[in-house]
């Protein structure tokens, strides 16, 4: 048995590490096992739904059977941090994060707790300090200078017609480029989902690429292509599963593959990119058969995950009965329609 904080090997028996003085925690049964996950799973559900307290419940049932489960430690986490009770959310995940220092998932998720609870104290600072400022009251020393204000406003005004008419004037020269513009945007649009070589790729969709290459090693689907909206954060994303994850599974099989998949790749996305409010997910790929033609690919599903249904890690949301669940306008090949 090792330390589950600093690997130091332990005596059978220790209740401290030696090394480092971290209490042993030994695993749990297997009977405890079967029973504590699907108390998690149940408890993610109805976090999703709204159902706070409920599943706040099931996560203090599973740290009663469990007291060293990192998993229900951090998925309070996200219970509270739903509820914007971020004080309460960063709490859990530090508990979390001493459990599994590792855990990159629960850094992130402190990391983006603390922000947030940082920009929510700035806004109430700056709040706090608009209405406390007073209007100047004017007196009768302050009169001339009141005369030359209006002089001043006047001279603005006059100022600002010259301006006006300066940019109807130059107003021709530019909606040109305004239309082209418009008409590369709409052929961006146009190509999307076809070879990511019919359209060119701004730089940060280039960049989110290049980052989610590095961490292909998490994922069995390849990201192909996405398209970033600008001007509400969401994102279009092409996955592209490969013929060995259908070959010789049934359609219920093969759409609990794809779900997760589109999951995982939307999770890591995600985690590249936190300001991300929603990710359109496209799975292309062949047909379940005994043998796929790994040369055809079809539109196989697609659905829309919102920013705050990413907070599973893959791991977790693997275990869930309803993954469908996490995602809305949902839709499916006909062959894998129910």
């Amino acid at each position: 048995m090792s330390c589950r904080k600093c690997g130091t090997e332990l005596p059978a028996g220790s209740t401290y590490c030696l090394e480092c003085g971290t209490p042993v925690r030994e695993l749990p049964t297997q009977a405890h096992a079967e029973e504590v996950y699907p108390l998690l799973a149940r408890a993610n559900l109805l976090r999703m739904r709204g159902r706070w307290s409920e599943a706040a419940d099931l996560c203090a049932e599973v740290i009663r059977l469990d007291a060293g489960n990192a998993s229900a430690h951090s998925l309070l986490g996200d219970i509270y941090e739903n509820q914007g009770r971020l004080e309460d959310a960063i709490h859990w995940y530090r508990l979390a994060l001493d459990l599994i220092p590792t855990s990159e998932a629960d850094a992130a998720k402190l990391a983006r707790a603390q922000e947030l609870l940082e920009a929510r104290q700035r806004r109430a600072e700056w709040q706090a300090v608009i209405e406390g400022r007073h209007q100047p009251i004017l007196t009768a020393v302050a009169v001339r200078e009141s005369v030359q204000n209006i002089v001043m406003v006047v001279g603005a005004a006059v100022f600002g017609i010259i301006l006006v008419m300066a940019i109807l004037t130059s107003a021709s020269t530019r909606l040109p480029r305004n239309d082209a513009n418009a008409s590369t945007a709409s052929r961006r649009l146009a190509t999307w989902g076809r070879s990511s070589q019919s359209r060119t790729s701004s730089e940060r969709e280039s960049n989110l690429l290049r980052k989610l290459a590095e961490s292909a090693a998490s994922r069995r689907a390849t990201v192909a292509e996405l398209l970033v909206d600008p001007q509400d954060q969401s994102v279009c994303v092409r996955v592209v599963l490969p013929a060995s994850l259908v070959r010789r599974v049934t359609s219920a099989q093969a759409k609990e593959i794809i779900l997760l998949e589109a999951y995982t790749a939307a999770y890591d996305l995600f985690i590249v990119d936190p300001s991300l409010s929603a990710l359109r997910m496209h799975v292309n790929g062949p047909l379940p058969a005994p043998e796929p033609d790994p040369t055809t690919s079809d539109r196989l599903f697609v659905g829309t995950l919102p920013a705050r249904n990413l907070r599973v890690h893959p791991s977790q949301a693997r275990l869930e009965q309803d993954l469908e669940g996490f995602y809305q306008d949902v839709w499916w090949h006909p062959s894998l329609s129910p």
